[in-house]
């Protein structure tokens, strides 16, 4: 996609080239104080809250901001120890796949499938905020600067 460099005035125009086609562009501002807000997962029981961008998995979004998050397979989507209960927001998240279920339903039984179980791996966030229950998640590692 192209760039377009803006100027200060409340309403610009502009002009970008597409595909050999010149497109004029109007741009309206935003106030400086609006943000777009990235959706937010709330991992229980240690109480923290990390954003997630849209289309990346609970346990990726956690471990790009330092969270450890418990998996033997390394979030290929092979084994359980990422799966976690979502409390809320069961909505919000892509719908299990043929080989998450197929993965669940070898390591834990058919039963698994009627619970709001979802292997972190390959739950990707989508368009709302979610609360998750995973034991085991621990905070990033902070270097502690003593003299």
């Amino acid at each position: 996609m192209p760039s377009v460099d803006v100027s200060d005035e409340p309403a610009a125009r502009h002009n970008c080239v597409v595909a050999e086609h010149v497109l004029e562009l109007t741009e309206v501002r935003e106030p400086a104080n609006r943000f777009v807000c990235m959706p937010k997962v709330a991992v229980q029981p240690l109480n923290i809250e990390i954003e997630v961008p849209e289309g990346e998995t609970i346990m990726g979004a956690a471990q790009a901001q330092g969270y450890y998050w418990p998996t033997t397979c390394g979030g290929e989507g092979r084994c359980t120890s990422c799966a976690c209960m979502v409390v809320s927001g069961m909505e919000h998240l892509s719908p299990r796949g043929r080989s998450e279920e197929r993965v669940l339903v070898e390591e834990r039984g058919a039963k698994i499938l009627e619970k709001p179980i979802r292997l972190a791996c390959q739950a990707m966030v989508a368009g709302g905020d979610v609360v998750v229950e995973k034991p085991g998640v621990r905070p990033p590692f902070e270097l502690s600067t003593s003299s």
